[in-house]
Order: structure tokens, then sequence, then C-alpha cells
């Protein structure tokens, strides 16, 4: 079949190209044929065949001379069409191609007729009769709305003043429902079991709501003990928590800012006050704490019935020390590295304090007068004592008169004491009937086969000799010395307030609620 319409065309051909032949009937041309095929497809435009072409197969194509029929079928297969009489033509331009624009359903498009009876007429409209087509028209209403409000019909018989803002509480009298408070029908001691598990920053709050919260927030059942460790204490604070009856404060590695009894706010006084004039405090811990001489003696200086008191790593002047000395009562004095202390300050407070259970003095760079009061001065009630790091200082003499003056010791600390000798070793075996701890690490001037004579100590529990002996010789010591506990504490635990890791209590008393 291609072969005969190939030949068809080619007969055609050849009858136009005749000098008489005519040219006013076109000529289809091989290869041109589904151009308006393939414009159609590129403009994305529809293919529409009518039901009479679709049944028309044939199609007449009269030239001059000859009368053929042509398969259009044919014609469309080989890639042929038939020409019209101006294809041939460069006056006509393709068509442009469409653009791709959004379309807005709310604008109406424009007449292009002109008629004054257009479709699109608002008026021919009717609110029931709206498909969602873009020829909807809002009523005046609806002009200033968003167009997503048009998805269903508007009811234009409502009127305009219905949809205005209006405030409507204006004139309505809102009615408050009293009711009654509770909390203050409690009495104050449900009060204040309630406030005892607040936190004392929360509590401090509270003291603003009211009167009577305030006189319950003071209360010195709630602030007998506060932990302001590690922490960065205002002006006035600490006045307000003496103030308030506190008896056991931790004020470990806490910095204090000048003015400790001055509010930060207005200035006046926040301790003494009329109703309290010396502090409370019976157990305070102060060690590594930053603060000013000057606040350190202020503290010291309201504080008469100490029981426990650590100044670890702090700097004191006479008249701290003479303030400490004010506390008949202490029991328990911690001073290990703590700078400035004099002759005349360490013998004011043993003086008065004569009721000393454990004192600490390591390392506080006592000079020989200093270390001969010490020694003096120390009272039989004495049952723990630390002297360690006194190296030029501390003599055997020393050791006699100390030994003399408080022979109930029951742990003994005379660490890196390099004057010591075998002397003092063999006195405290004689005179200590109670020793159950001794520290004598880096006593070099004590031999190692002194030690050995500990085994007639029966009391004796626990030796420290660290940096003395070599490996051989401590198992040799251990197997003489049976049931001695060697090196088994490397630091000291004299008067200290904590002891390996416990951060929550000082002196086995709790600071937090």
């Amino acid at each position: 079949m291609k072969r005969k319409a190939a030949v068809e065309c080619e007969a055609l051909l050849s009858e136009n190209s005749r000098p008489g032949g005519s040219q006013t009937e076109p000529v289809p041309v091989p290869g041109q044929g589904n151009a308006e095929k393939r414009q159609r497809m590129r403009y994305g435009e529809p293919r529409v065949q009518s039901q009479a072409k679709k049944r028309r197969t044939h199609k007449q194509v009269t030239s001059e001379g000859t009368n053929k029929l042509v398969n259009e079928e044919l014609l469309e297969e080989m890639g042929v069409n038939i020409l019209s009489d101006n294809s041939n033509s460069c006056d006509t331009a393709p068509p442009p191609p469409l653009v791709l624009q959004n379309k807005d359903q709310n604008i109406l498009p424009p007449n292009a007729s002109g008629s004054a009876s257009s479709p699109l007429d608002t008026s021919n409209l009717s609110i029931c009769s709206y498909d969602g087509s873009s020829s909807y028209t809002a009523p005046p209403r609806a002009t200033s709305l968003s167009h997503h409000t048009y998805a269903l019909a508007v009811d234009t018989s409502i009127p305009d003043e219905y949809f205005r803002y209006s405030n409507t509480t204006r004139d309505r009298v809102v009615q408050v429902k009293e009711a009654r408070d509770l909390f203050n029908l409690m009495s104050d001691e449900v009060v204040l079991s309630v406030f005892r598990w607040l936190h004392k920053g929360t509590l401090a709050r509270c003291a603003l709501v009211c009167k009577r919260w305030y006189r319950l927030s003071s209360d010195e059942s709630l602030w007998r003990r506060l932990d302001l460790g590690l922490a960065t204490v205002p002006p006035g604070v600490v006045g307000q928590v003496v103030s308030r009856g506190c008896g056991v404060l931790r004020l470990a590695r806490a910095t204090l800012q000048p003015g400790i009894f001055s509010s930060c706010t207005s200035g006046l006084p926040t301790f003494p006050t009329t109703s309290m004039e010396t502090s409370r405090l019976q157990y305070l811990d102060l060690s590594m704490a930053s603060m000013s001489p000057t606040c350190m003696d202020t503290l010291l200086s309201y504080c008469t019935i100490l029981k426990n008191l650590s100044l670890e790593m702090c700097s004191v002047s006479d008249s701290a020390s003479t303030a400490i000395s004010y506390n008949p009562s202490l029991s328990v004095l911690h001073m290990g590295q703590v700078q400035g202390i004099t002759t005349l300050g360490i013998s004011r407070i043993l003086s008065s304090c004569t009721q000393l259970v454990e004192l600490n003095l390591g390392w506080t760079s006592l000079s020989s007068p200093a270390v001969q009061a010490v020694c003096s001065l120390l009272q039989p009630t004495l049952r723990r004592l630390c002297l360690s790091g006194n190296r030029d200082t501390l003599l055997d003499t020393h050791v006699d008169l100390m030994l003399d003056n408080c022979p109930n010791l029951r742990e003994l600390d005379v660490s890196d004491s390099t004057k010591l000798t075998a002397v003092s070793l063999n006195m405290m075996v004689d005179k200590l009937r109670y020793l159950e701890s001794l520290s004598t690490s880096r006593c070099y001037g004590i031999s190692p086969s002194s030690y050995l004579i500990l085994s007639t100590c029966p009391t004796l529990l626990y030796l420290n000799v660290f940096g003395l002996l070599r490996d051989p010789a401590m198992v040799e010591l251990r197997q003489r010395l049976k049931g001695i506990e060697i090196n088994k504490f490397l630091f000291t635990s004299i008067a200290r307030p904590t002891v390996g890791i416990k951060r929550t209590s000082i002196w086995n008393l709790r600071v937090r609620e």
C-alpha cells in the first residue's frame, strides 16, 4: 500500500511540473505531513476530530488534467499531508507559544463581545446556583474578605452591622465570686510545716507575699541550717541569715562580697537587730572561703557560742583570733594552712578555749615561740591534735611538754617534723596510754628500726609512715607490728568538717533540709 501511494504522489508531481500545468491546487509534499499534528502536540492543543472526519477515510484531490483519490491515512503514515494554498507562504508566522499563568478565581474576565447582556453579569446569578467556577462574583460585603471564604454561599440577608466587631463586655459588669482563703485559715504550725519543704530561695520570695508570710518565713525553725557553699553571697545576705537564728552555716569555698551585714539595696544594716544582738551560730564552716579580713573580723565578732569552727586556708588577724577567744564552749577548731597566726593570737585562743577536743594547726608556719606557746597551753581535754608541717620548729622538748599537758590523746599527727628523733617516739609510747592513731610521715630523724617499739603499745590501731620505708622494710614492719594497719590514711581528718566526698553535712550535721 505504501508503494502504491508513493507511485501516485510521483505521478501528481510530474503532472504539476509540466509547462501547461496549473499552480492553483497545491500538491502534497512528502516530509511536511503531520505538521499540524506536531504543532498541536507542541503547544498542548487538544486533538479534536469530528465524527464526520473520523468516518471520512478518503479525500478527493483535484488537479489539472487528473482526478484521483488519495488515501489520507496512508499519507499520514508516510509523514506527508495535503498542503493548503498558502502553506509555502513566508508571510504568515507561526502562532506564539502559550504561557501558563496563575488564574485568580475572583477576577472577572473582560467581555470580549462588548454586549450589554453578558453571560457573566452578576445580576443574572443566584446564590444557590454557584457551581464553583471562576465566573462567580462575591456580594459587596465580601469584597474585603479573603477569597477562601467563598467556598460556601454567602447569605446577603444578614446586615453588615452583624459582622462588625463590638466590645460585648463594655457595659457588662463582671461579678467576682468571693471565696474563702483556706491557706490563711490554717494555723501557723501547719503553714510552717509546709514552708519547711521549700527551697531557701523560694522561702525568701514567700516573704514578699504579705505580712503574715513575712513573719512566718522568718521563723527560726526554717533557718536552723543553711548551705551556701560554692556560692557568691551578695552583701547583706549573711546578716539576714544570721538574724533569722541560723545555727548551722556552711560557707565552704564561697565568695562573700564586702558588707556582709549591710543590705545591697537599701544600705540599711541587716544585723544586729533590736531583737538579736549576737548570732546563734554554733557550727560555722569557712573552709577556703574568699572574704576580706574585715568581713572575717566582723562575722566572728558577733559569734559567742560557737562549738565547731573551720578556717582552713583562710587569713586571720589578731582581732579575729581575739574574736575566736570569746567562744569558751569551742570544742573543734580547724586552722590548717591558715595564714597570719601569731604567738599572741594563738595564745589568746588556747587560753580562753579550754574545752577543745580537736585542734588542727597543721602547716601554719608557726614560729618557735608560737610552738612553745601551743605546747604549754594545751588542755587535758584534748583528744585529737595535728601539728604537722613544723619542719624546723617542733623539737623533742616540745613533744615532751605537749604529752605532759594532754595525756589523753587518741590521735596525734606530727608529720613532716624533721627535727624529731626516736626519743619522741619512746615518750609517746610511755605517756600516751590511749593512743589509737599516730602519723609520723616524712619524719626523717626517726630511724626505721625505732618503730618496732610500737609493738608494746596495746591501744595503737593505725600507723602512717609515708615516705620513710622501702617495700622490703614495709613488709617486715607489718610482720613485726601485727594488729596495726600501716599507711591506711593519706590525709588527716582531725577537726575537718567534711571527710571524703560528703558535701551535704559538716561534722556529721546536715546542712540541707
